[in-house]
């Protein structure tokens, strides 16, 4: 990595007594004598599926397509926290939501209760040694950044604010500090260094390890590397059908937006292009973790994944910059997994999203999935066996609340009656999104109101959203109590009965 910087000794390591109840619901698969497999899990910050975001990770994206990539793959919440909690719980955003709006981003996630059962602590238990590096959940919600112990992580660097890649605070195992302003300060080097030195020492000392990088890329300001900045110069987004679109027939935030003027358009464009720049040092950084591993002869027993907390708009409806809607830029992102036994250069169809990937995870380690998690592991997906079981998940939840009246370049992005719930189903013969809005009342039992608008799209014809058929000749009636029903169920589900719907 360029930039290369040797950051404060991390060979304090945090114990963690787990209790006896994990122990009772951690089932292993595997044969004790079997190797242990290693992980890297490459979790990028607001990276987009939707708007070529993939791009600039050029030899990532060659390295991944070794294994197979998640066509439909879905978050389950636009936002950085609650989605970043769905996935190292398992569990849906609607089950730790706060009941005053208090947390992070809402989210009641900063307690044991919560990161006592997270899949660090199952794979702590089997023998594994974990780190974290860069971005876990945002800071009010990491542990680390309140000086207290991350439950089944050994060894991390992680950041405690936002919305900068140079002065950042980190907390390790032993200190908090800030970063400063020189080119070694860059974000995405220290956090990447930080990871080598990890990943090598557990390969020298030949142990087990799963290695969670998150850097801030490509989030906001996207501050690129100072030996990146002037790459792509006349680089400009891609004008969707739905970029710059004042949607009349949407929800009530989006029928208010004005189209986007000159000078707007302009800076939406250079925050493409410092997206893109700030892309190319997580390429640098992922591909020099491969190559070390390479340099072990242990890429063979690694498992590889990539993917994005959530997606991004770039002018979709005029909104200029944010994520915070039910649309494909918001949910849609990439997810790659490569590694033993999983299958060769497929693309995948079937419907996956966030909260499957923590059991898949543990299945994958040898790890029965634990009751209190809410996803499914979709391990069949992924491997040719004759006892696999069939896929049959068609359906993806979505949830939001609303977190404020947020104005970003001139813009409301977010308001009080943009907390949302939605369904998408998808396979053989539809292709639907049926979306329910509600003034913004703190907690789940909001859901049994009226909603304030509804929104039912038919993708096949219409994949970039522009025309809502609620209350349409064009709706299927039948179809709409069939996912209302769902919908009403799912997002009141919680641990194992979240399987059957």
């Amino acid at each position: 990595l360029k930039a290369s910087v040797v950051v404060k000794s991390l060979s304090m390591k945090l114990l963690l007594a787990v209790c006896s109840a994990l122990l009772l619901v951690s089932v292993v698969l595997t044969d004790p004598s079997d190797p242990l497999p290693n992980f890297v899990f490459l979790l990028n910050d607001d990276q987009d599926l939707t708007l070529g975001g993939m791009t600039p990770m050029s030899r990532t994206l060659a390295f991944m397509q070794d294994g197979v990539y998640f066509k439909n793959f879905f978050a389950n919440t636009p936002l950085c926290c609650p989605s970043r909690a769905t996935l190292i719980s398992g569990k849906y955003p609607h089950n730790f939501v706060s009941s005053d709006g208090s947390g992070c981003m809402k989210m009641n996630v900063s307690t044991p209760e919560f990161y006592n059962f997270t899949f660090p602590v199952y794979l702590k238990e089997l023998g594994y040694t974990v780190g974290a590096y860069g971005k876990l959940l945002n800071p009010s919600g990491t542990p680390a950044c309140k000086s207290q112990v991350m439950p089944g992580i050994d060894d991390f660097l992680l950041m405690c604010n936002s919305d900068r890649y140079f002065n950042v605070a980190l907390a390790n195992t032993t200190t908090k500090y800030f970063t400063g302003f020189q080119p070694d300060d860059y974000l995405t080097a220290v956090v990447g260094n930080a990871s080598i030195r990890f990943v090598e020492r557990a390969l020298q000392n030949k142990k087990p390890f799963f290695v969670y990088i998150g850097p801030h890329a490509p989030h906001y300001p996207a501050t690129p590397a100072p030996w990146y900045k002037d790459v792509f110069p006349i680089l400009r987004p891609p004008m969707t059908p739905n970029y710059n679109i004042t949607a009349k027939d949407h929800h009530f935030l989006l029928r208010q937006q004005k189209p986007l003027n000159k000078y707007e358009e302009d800076l939406i464009a250079e925050l493409f292009r410092d997206r893109w720049r700030t892309l190319l040092s997580v390429d640098d950084l992922f591909m020099e973790v491969v190559s070390l591993i390479a340099n072990y002869s242990a890429v063979d027993n690694t498992y590889f994944v990539w993917s994005s907390d959530h997606g991004y708009q770039l002018g979709q409806f005029c909104l200029p910059r944010e994520k915070h809607q039910p649309y494909e830029n918001d949910i849609r992102v990439p997810f790659f997994i490569r590694g033993p036994s999983i299958k060769k250069q497929l693309s995948c169809n079937e419907v996956v999203s966030m909260v499957d990937v923590a059991p898949t995870l543990l299945e994958l380690a040898g790890i029965k999935s634990p009751s209190v998690m809410e996803g499914v592991s979709f391990i069949e997906l992924l491997q040719d066996k004759e006892d696999n079981a069939v896929w049959n998940k068609d359906k993806h939840l979505v949830e939001f609340w609303s977190q404020s009246d947020g104005i970003k370049i001139n813009h409301y992005v977010d308001g009080p009656n943009n907390t949302f719930i939605g369904v998408r189903l998808l396979n053989q013969t539809h292709n639907v999104a049926y979306l329910e809005f509600y003034q913004n009342v703190v907690g789940e039992h909001l859901f049994n109101l009226t909603p304030c608008d509804y929104e039912w799209y038919n993708l096949t014809v219409d994949p970039y959203q522009l025309n809502n058929l609620y209350n349409t000749a064009a709706m299927d009636r039948h179809l709409l109590h069939e996912l209302k029903e769902y919908l009403h169920n799912k997002i009141h589900c919680r641990g194992s009965q979240c399987h059957q719907l």
